[in-house]
């Protein structure tokens, strides 16, 4: 810990405050489609936006390795800012869907300058550690703008929780204006630089680590999807309780999570954190009650806990030295994509029919259990094709 400069600690604690502005509403956005008439299109809170983050990622990624680092934060958060103040105008579909697109612009962009200014102040040595911390920054974001959307709501009405997400994206935006830049604008820089190029857009170094997070997000895109609709069909008042027992969990394993990465290596570190929450998901497919409920909720934070900061020290172990950026957007758009599945898929099949749940689960938990397969198998076998002379081995051991 000493050898993590104070910047790093600022980027987290920023970055932290970032998730949460925009986790915040989450929760109370399917009972919003439902009060508008659209309660049936569900799928409209995750999929718009993670279309437009995923869209951006190439292009967020080479602004990040050639305007900088912080401009590229700094832009997705003033966008956050932004949208906050059009939600209570969202009386239809077809508005919340392009306000949904709007706001995705923010996630295709801060966490890209984000997880590439904290793999540039990491020392290598310490990096699946460090990425443990950084990623503990998203889980806390995560977790308390979760639990903290039902009581706001209760307090401020729905007005007013979607103005909090302006507020905490303010406080982000003041922590991170300290922080110095590591990736500085070339002199030579014209606006055709940032353009990616076809060859640009994939960074095909991190392909194992980036199609790992596809099909696990996938999984995750049927939890966000479905946990406010079984919180609410077991009684459970507060739609983010689960998430913040989630949250919980993987704080506590996460950090070590790091650390056991840089020591056995990426790829049976993140086979264990599948096993943990394929183990989750299969009990979801027998939740009848709130302790079960709330107990998959603390296995699935350990199984991510352990998953999150070792796929972005493996991300980081493979990307180019002077592509980070490109790497790192690479990774994030497995990410949205398996997102934007997840939540398609999972609401075609689930129909608002909560009969479906355990069907939903159990193709989660085959997906899963397939991952673990392919790391064992064909992903072990990777190495000579992706992996350059300057590359970190220890991700394939």
């Amino acid at each position: 810990m000493k050898e993590l400069p104070k910047d790093f600690w600022l980027l987290c604690v920023s970055t932290l405050l970032f998730t949460l502005s925009f986790n915040v509403i989450l929760p109370e956005l399917n009972t919003f489609l439902e009060s508008i008439g659209e309660g049936e299109n569900k799928w409209a809170v995750l999929v718009p936006w993670t279309i437009s983050a995923m869209l951006l990622r190439p292009l967020s990624g080479k602004m990040a390795d050639v305007v900088g680092r912080k401009f590229v934060i700094v832009f997705g958060t003033l966008v956050s800012i932004l949208a906050a103040f059009f939600y209570p105008l969202a009386a239809f579909l077809a508005f919340f869907f392009m306000l949904r697109f709007f706001h995705g612009f923010c996630a295709g962009f801060q966490p890209t300058g984000a997880s590439a200014l904290a793999a540039d102040l990491i020392p290598e040595k310490i990096r699946g550690e460090a990425m443990g911390f950084f990623s503990i920054s998203i889980s806390l974001g995560f977790g308390i703008g979760q639990a903290l959307s039902s009581p706001l709501k209760q307090l401020l009405g729905m007005d007013g929780l979607f103005y909090s997400v302006a507020v905490f994206g303010l406080l982000s935006l003041v922590l991170i204006f300290p922080v110095k830049e590591t990736k500085h604008r070339r002199k030579d820089f014209r606006i055709s630089d940032i353009i990616p190029r076809p060859a640009e857009i994939i960074a095909p170094e991190v392909f194992v680590p980036a199609t790992v997070m596809f099909l696990i997000t996938i999984c995750t895109g049927f939890y966000m999807l479905l946990i406010p609709d079984i919180t609410t069909h077991l009684g459970i008042e507060n739609k983010g309780l689960f998430f913040f027992t989630h949250m919980v969990s993987s704080l506590v394993v996460r950090y070590l999570a790091g650390r056991l990465s840089d020591r056995i290596g990426r790829r049976k570190s993140t086979v264990l954190g599948l096993a943990v929450f394929a183990l989750a998901t299969l009990l979801m497919t027998v939740v009848n009650d709130r302790s079960l409920f709330l107990f998959c909720g603390f296995i699935y934070g350990v199984g991510t806990g352990i998953i999150s900061p070792t796929i972005m020290a493996w991300t980081t172990d493979l990307s180019h030295p002077e592509k980070k950026g490109r790497g790192l957007a690479t990774m994030w758009m497995g990410l949205e994509f398996g997102l934007m599945i997840g939540a398609f898929g999972g609401m075609y099949l689930y129909g608002n029919d909560p009969n479906q749940f355990p069907l939903i689960f159990g193709i989660a938990a085959v997906i899963l259990i397939t991952i673990i397969i392919y790391l064992l198998t064909v992903g072990r076998r990777m190495r000579e094709h992706y992996a350059g002379p300057e590359t970190d081995h220890r991700e394939f051991n």
